[in-house]
C-alpha cells in the first residue's frame, strides 16, 4: 500500500432530496510532487473517528473517566477517551473479543460453543450491544479496552482513472460514498468513516492509503467488450473504468445501473449520459421506487439476447455492489443462462460461473 497526504478539493452531496446521503469527494495530493499512483478498480483506504456519542456510552458502561490513562499494547499510554475515539474499533463487534472473554476471564462460556456461534452473535452488533447484553463484562473496566481491535480504515473503490500526464500531478482522485446511519435495537448506528468524512470541509487534509485490487481490472486494450453491473455506490469503480476506456477510445462498454429514483438518486447521470451521447457507453437504468419498478437483474433479463451475444463475443462481466442482494440475484441469473445456453445442469452452471471467475471473465467487487 502507498500512503498519501491528500487535501479535500470538494465534498458534494449528490442526493439532497433523497432518503439517503450519497457524496462525491475529490482529493488532490497535498504535495504537488507526489502524484496518486493507482489504476481503475483499486481501493482507497480512509481512516475516521468513532462517534462521540458511542464513545461516551462505552465509557459510561465501563465506568472509565475519559481522561484516565490506559496502556494499550499497540498504542502505548493514552487517555481512555482519546483511545476510543481514534484508535479502537467499537462500531463493529469482532468475534475475537468473545474468544478472549472466554479464555482470559471465563465470561460467556455457556453462550458461544465455537467460532461459528461467536460469528453469529457478533453479526450486526457493536461493543455497546455486548456490554449491555452481558453486564458482567462491565466490571472489567479499562481491562476490557485491551480486548478491542485497532480501528481499521474502510475500503472505498476509487471512482476515477489516473489518466493525467506527469505534469498534471494534481489531477483529483474521486470517491463515491454513502453516509451510513440506521436504527437498530432502539439506537442510531453510524458508520465510522462515512459519517466522519461527510462532515469534512474542502481544504481538510487526510491520509489515505492506495491498495491494489488485482482481481478487478479493466482491459488494457480497446477491443474487448465489457459489461458493468452496479447498484448504488457500486457505480464507483465503473466511473474510473469509463474514464480509462474513453482515454483509450474504447467504445464497446455496457452499464446496467440500479438505484431507487431517477430524479433523486441517479448518481452521476449527467456524466453517464454524456458518455452515451458521445458513443462511448450503452447504459440501462433500473429504478426500484418508481413505476415500472425494476432492479438490475430485471433489466438484464430484458436484454438477455444481446447480453449473451456480447458474452459470446468475449465480453468481460463486472459486478460491484451489495453482496447479499444484487450480486446474489445477478449470479443466479447468469447461472440460469449458462444452464440454458450451454445445456448444463444446475451444479455444472454454478461450477462454470466459478471457472469464469478464475479466468477473470467475471470479476466481482462486492461488499
Amino acid at each position: 500500500m502507498t500512503a498519501v497526504l491528500a487535501k479535500i478539493q470538494s465534498n458534494q452531496q449528490l442526493t439532497p432530496q433523497a432518503d439517503k446521503d450519497i457524496f462525491s469527494i475529490e482529493l488532490v495530493p497535498l504535495n504537488e510532487t507526489q502524484a496518486f499512483d493507482y489504476q481503475p478498480g483499486d481501493w482507497a483506504l480512509v481512516s475516521g473517528l468513532n462517534p462521540d456519542s458511542l464513545v461516551e456510552k462505552v465509557l459510561a458502561l465501563l465506568k472509565i473517566d475519559s481522561k484516565a490513562e490506559v496502556e494499550l499494547k499497540r498504542f502505548g499510554n493514552l487517555p481512555a477517551g482519546k483511545a476510543l475515539v481514534e484508535s479502537l474499533e467499537i462500531t463493529q463487534l469482532n468475534p475475537a473479543i468473545l474468544n478472549k472473554l472466554q479464555r482470559q476471564f471465563q465470561i460467556g462460556l455457556d453462550r458461544w460453543s465455537d467460532r461459528a456461534a461467536m460469528m453469529d452473535y457478533a453479526q450486526g452488533k457493536d461493543v455497546v450491544d455486548l456490554l449491555e447484553d452481558i453486564p458482567e463484562i462491565q466490571r472489567l473496566g479499562a481491562d476490557f479496552l485491551q480486548l478491542l481491535s485497532p480501528l481499521a480504515p474502510r475500503y472505498y473503490s476509487i471512482a476515477s482513472a489516473n489518466t493525467h500526464d506527469v505534469a498534471s500531478s494534481l489531477s483529483p482522485l474521486r470517491l463515491l460514498y454513502r453516509r451510513v446511519e440506521y436504527q437498530s435495537s432502539g439506537r442510531t448506528r453510524l458508520g465510522v468513516v462515512s459519517n466522519w468524512l461527510a462532515n469534512q470541509p474542502a481544504g481538510k487534509v487526510l491520509t489515505i492509503d492506495i491498495k491494489s485490487n488485482p482481481t478487478f481490472k479493466v482491459p488494457a486494450g480497446k477491443d474487448s467488450p465489457i459489461i458493468m453491473i452496479a447498484s448504488g455506490t457500486g457505480l464507483a469503480p465503473f466511473l474510473g473504468f469509463m474514464e480509462q476506456r474513453v482515454a483509450n477510445q474504447a467504445t464497446d462498454n455496457w452499464l446496467f445501473f440500479g438505484e431507487t429514483d431517477p430524479e433523486k438518486t441517479c448518481l452521476h447521470c449527467e456524466k453517464l449520459n454524456a458518455w452515451k451521447n458521445k458513443g462511448f457507453l450503452n447504459v440501462d437504468f433500473a429504478f426500484s421506487r418508481v413505476e415500472p419498478k425494476a432492479y438490475v437483474q430485471d433489466v438484464l433479463k430484458q436484454n438477455a439476447d444481446k447480453v449473451w451475444e456480447s458474452w459470446q463475443q468475449g465480453a468481460i462481466v463486472y459486478l460491484c455492489g451489495s453482496q447479499d442482494k444484487m450480486a446474489v440475484s445477478v449470479q443466479a441469473l447468469w447461472q440460469e443462462w449458462f444452464a440454458e445456453k450451454l445445456n448444463l445442469t444446475e451444479t455444472e452452471a454454478e461450477n462454470y460461473w466459478q471457472q469464469m471467475r478464475r479466468e477473470k471473465r467475471i470479476q466481482l467487487d462486492v461488499y
